[in-house]
């Protein structure tokens, strides 16, 4: 297991803030419309930001419009990864950059560069709080903690959250006993709690089941007999090839509601697990006070450990009906070997590790372009320099722009930014060019 101690690595590298310089302001609107393809955490996530970008240039014709990937495939199909000439749209207008919470792996990366030359540029934009959600077995109500710290609900440890995942834990009362460090107990004279826990996972391959898998690596890197007859690692799980496989011993339910339908599955099905984006958590009522949900009910998202035996609450005001921002302004992101890619490099392997002083299981949001668009273009999926304007464009104003931040998070306030920003040298080095 390993945890991230920033004092050891000493190596991520920051950049200011400041306001869009009058020249980048003024070319940011002269560009053609442009789409492009989000999965569906990054639409979410990016929405605020895009609708900002739009209202700015809504005197010109220059606007941006997300659009979700064919159903079943990741949004890098749409660039020639996985070579299904049915999703391939071309690196033009119509498709001018990608966005996801699963970043294109090396073998993804040059798949889309068998169509040009140059790099992809992964370019890390947002984060995500993934709240563990849970619902009880009959009869139970959950404590956790002593004194000013106790709560009513459950949370858990790195061990317990893993275990519950891998299949070492089943029932409601090994999980309980195994949070006795925590002072985790389930409530209640009629309290089910030898009852079987069900995992809920994702119906199909989930940006959220890479952050999760990723983050369980850091955790236990053993292998795992797993549902394709194989046995596999955490971080090998987390690949997209076996995003939607899971540890055999687990017997996880694959939620029956399309896309994202984690949190309704599991406010429905007694004593299940899940796991959703905190957005969407939030927006089910059933786990927050609107519904009778939240602290003190059989339905609410757990505390997860954090450093130490500390606990945290994916969101910055716990169960409420009101948003706010998750609790991953000030996580710390490295790659399995302690380091940061650049943008010309992979980001797959980037997680937030165990040991955050807030809340450790989130992850980040990236938007995916190229450093020679010109080398893409097709006849009939033509590229532009006016594209590339476009794009670079709303990179910059996402990034820089004061009003655009806080116009973000206002209406996305699940997603704060990273860190500013985890790239050496800000956006204005990111060379996205034509």
């Amino acid at each position: 297991m390993r945890r991230l101690i920033c004092t050891v690595f000493g190596v991520v590298l920051f950049w200011i803030v400041g306001a869009v310089p009058a020249s980048t302001a003024a070319a940011a609107c002269t560009g053609p419309n442009i789409d492009f393809t989000a999965s569906p955490v990054a639409v979410a996530a990016l929405a605020g930001t895009v609708s900002a970008f739009d209202s700015k240039c809504s005197a010109t014709s220059e606007q941006l419009a997300s659009k979700e990937p064919p159903s079943g495939q990741s949004v890098f199909a749409t660039w020639w990864a996985g070579h299904d000439l049915g999703a391939y749209e071309g690196f033009g207008t119509s498709d001018a950059f990608l966005a996801t919470f699963d970043p294109p792996n090396s073998q993804q990366e040059s798949e889309i560069l068998e169509k040009g030359g140059g790099e992809v540029l992964t370019i890390p934009i947002a984060q995500a709080a993934v709240a563990l959600l849970v619902h009880l077995p009959k009869g139970c109500t959950a404590k956790s903690g002593t004194g000013k710290k106790a709560i009513d609900r459950l949370a858990l440890s790195d061990a317990q959250l893993e275990e519950l995942f891998s299949g070492e834990i089943t029932t409601w009362s090994e999980l309980a006993a195994a949070g006795v460090h925590l002072h985790d107990a389930l409530v209640g004279e009629k309290c089910d709690s030898e009852a079987a826990i069900v995992p809920v996972v994702p119906d199909e391959a989930s940006d959220l089941s890479h952050i999760v898998k990723g983050f369980l690596n850091e955790i236990s890197g053993g292998a795992l007999a797993s549902e394709d007859g194989a046995s596999h690692t955490w971080g090998e799980l987390s690949e997209p090839s076996l995003n939607e496989v899971w540890p055999t011993a687990a017997h996880v339910r694959h939620a029956t509601a399309p896309g994202a339908g984690t949190a309704a599955e599991v406010a429905s099905t007694t004593g299940s697990v899940g796991f959703a984006s905190l957005n969407e958590a939030r927006a089910d009522s059933a786990f927050t006070p609107a519904g009778e949900g939240g602290e003190g009910s059989a339905i609410f998202w757990a505390k997860l450990q954090s450093k130490g035996n500390n606990t945290a609450d994916p969101s910055t005001d716990g169960e409420t009906n009101a948003a706010a921002n998750a609790n991953c302004a000030k996580d710390e992101y490295l790659d399995r070997g302690g380091k940061l890619p650049s943008p010309e490099g992979t980001w797959n392997e980037v997680v937030a590790g165990t040991a955050q002083k807030h809340y450790p299981l989130c992850g980040l949001g990236y938007v995916v372009s190229l450093t020679k668009y010109s080398a893409f273009s097709e006849k009939g999926r033509e590229t532009s320099e006016g594209e590339v304007g476009t794009a670079k464009g709303y990179f910059e104003a996402a990034f820089k722009s004061k009003v655009l931040a806080q116009f973000h998070d206002f209406l996305n306030p699940e997603w704060p930014r990273p860190k500013e920003p985890l790239v050496e040298g800000g956006i204005a080095s990111v060379p996205v060019k034509y």
